[in-house]
């Protein structure tokens, strides 16, 4: 089968499977289009403008909504790449941030573990893809659970919980809400902010992003 048309059967699979049935017949619209004129028109279609395919979200705030989410970003790439210039492309990229507050009065940060979450689907779904989308068994990215609970995955997950604990930046459970006050010194002075995750020397280590406001 041609990648092309592996990538629109993921994409339909992963919308029933969500209850998203009016975009899974799109899917099969552009496969059936495909099969009979080779065109990408009508898939081409389903991209841009409020209410397109660019605005479902698949995740419920749980778990495993972040990988569905990443999926279901990085096969819509690569069919609208497809779609627009006829090769496919397997996106490399993956989100190297985690996301928290920090209190502008104590200095003191906090990362809840749904950040975790999000960069480890964002890290190993376009591995996942690379790895299967050409082979017989393509349909096995389905099988996001998993993925996510596979020794690999945990493995990086706890290392990564390891090295925010070295940075002295509380971790919050999955699922904390959003709060102003800083637990450590009680003012209502927390801000959203960014820590770049980086690999060195076979550990990983969490520092703060450039690209957060000066506090």
């Amino acid at each position: 089968m041609e990648t092309y048309l592996k990538t629109l059967e993921l994409l339909k699979s992963l919308l029933i499977s969500n209850g998203e049935q009016f975009w899974a017949d799109w899917m099969q619209k552009d496969i059936d289009v495909w099969n009979k004129d080779k065109s990408t028109e009508h898939h081409l279609h389903a991209f841009g403008g409020a209410g397109s395919f660019n605005d479902i979200n698949l995740g419920q705030n749980d778990k495993i909504g972040y990988w569905k989410n990443a999926l279901l970003s990085n096969l819509a790439s690569i069919s609208y790449g497809f779609a627009k210039t006829q090769t496919i492309e397997i996106p490399k990229g993956y989100f190297s941030q985690l996301e928290g507050g920090m209190c502008r009065k104590c200095k003191n940060g906090d990362i809840a573990e749904n950040s975790i979450e999000r960069f480890l689907a964002a890290k190993f779904i376009p591995e996942i893809i690379e790895k299967n989308l050409l082979s017989n068994d393509f349909l096995e990215i389905l099988n996001l659970e998993n993925f996510q609970n596979n020794s690999e995955t945990q493995t990086e997950k706890a290392e990564i919980i390891n090295a925010i604990k070295n940075a002295n930046i509380k971790l919050n459970p999955f699922g904390s809400a959003w709060e102003y006050d800083c637990k450590i010194c009680g003012e209502p002075n927390k801000i959203s902010y960014r820590w770049d995750v980086i690999f060195k020397n076979d550990f990983f280590k969490i520092i703060k992003s450039d690209d957060n406001f000066e506090i």
